[in-house]
């Protein structure tokens, strides 16, 4: 290896390291702002048990997005091991809470070069996966229009959606190829746990304020098209403040008011939790993984 090569290298692991402690640096702030507003006086030991358990699932959502990551960037001719793709998006996940919303972007592109990746399989990897997201959060957040036109509601336009769903799922396997028709249906996988985990939050804290059947769905893909449009708004750190306000403006008159504004500060600590934990796993991974160059 030159001198050369070795000294970009280095520079290049440090970025990524410095962006996943700047992360990291900002989660902890952000975990203190939205659990100082959290009424924890009156959640009680099974909500606490519910609350854990929950992030332990979000630590499996982030797995997820990682395998379709690593499925992007093999069908884009850099193939890496499972748990060097696990790891690698784990550890570089937590930029996303700083300012600027790419980050997060950033760091998997610095880390990836650093292991001897291409810049270029690394950038489209990135794009795609913006691409499939937005894509999957689109459809899902079709079964939220009942909240504004009630006439939708019923298992009727939830079939039509389920069928549009089906139908992006052919077209991405005949456009894109397995792979990315792999990442596309992890991307509904991690979009619809979302969505499960505020209906959880909801039933679990005041069960009599989400009413049974279709509603559920309802209420999943607003959380869903809320994410969505934190996801999607420039210089909002992991959709910080946006999302709350989409969520809360979509499901106001739903609902109690407390009860809503407990899950929409509930499921954000779980998530930013998610994220702190997955990060220690990737941690763990990385330290006993060899590097993708080696892997191949």
């Amino acid at each position: 290896m030159s001198i050369r090569k070795a000294r970009w290298k280095r520079f290049a692991n440090l970025a990524g390291a410095a962006l996943a402690l700047i992360g990291l640096t900002f989660v902890v702030i952000q975990l203190r702002r939205y659990g100082a507003s959290v009424d924890t006086a009156n959640v009680s030991p099974g909500e606490w048990m519910s609350l854990c358990g929950l992030i332990l699932v979000g630590v499996g959502m982030n797995a997820c997005l990682g395998v379709a990551w690593r499925s992007a960037l093999a069908d884009g001719g850099a193939p890496v091991s499972m748990r060097w793709g696990i790891a690698t998006y784990a550890l570089t996940h937590v930029a996303r809470y700083v300012p600027g919303n790419i980050f997060h972007y950033a760091g998997r592109q610095a880390v990836g070069m650093a292991a001897g990746l291409s810049a270029r399989s690394l950038a489209r990897a990135s794009l795609l996966e913006l691409a499939l997201v937005a894509m999957a959060g689109a459809l899902l957040s079709l079964l939220a229009l009942p909240l504004v036109f009630p006439l939708l509601m019923g298992y009727a336009w939830i079939a039509f959606v389920v069928l549009l769903l089906g139908s992006a799922i052919w077209v991405v396997y005949r456009t894109l190829g397995r792979a990315l028709t792999s990442a596309f249906m992890l991307y509904l996988l991690y979009l619809s746990l979302s969505g499960t985990t505020f209906l959880v939050v909801v039933l679990v804290h005041a069960p009599h304020d989400a009413e049974a059947g279709h509603y559920w769905i309802a209420l999943c893909a607003a959380y869903v098209a809320a994410w969505l449009i934190g996801m999607l708004t420039p210089g909002a750190p992991a959709g910080l403040g946006v999302r709350e306000i989409v969520i809360l403006f979509l499901l106001q008159g739903s609902m109690d008011a407390a009860t809503l504004l407990f899950a929409v500060l509930a499921t954000r600590v779980i998530a930013i939790g998610a994220d702190t934990a997955a990060w220690v796993v990737g941690c763990a991974l990385r330290r006993n993984t060899l590097p993708p160059e080696i892997n191949r």
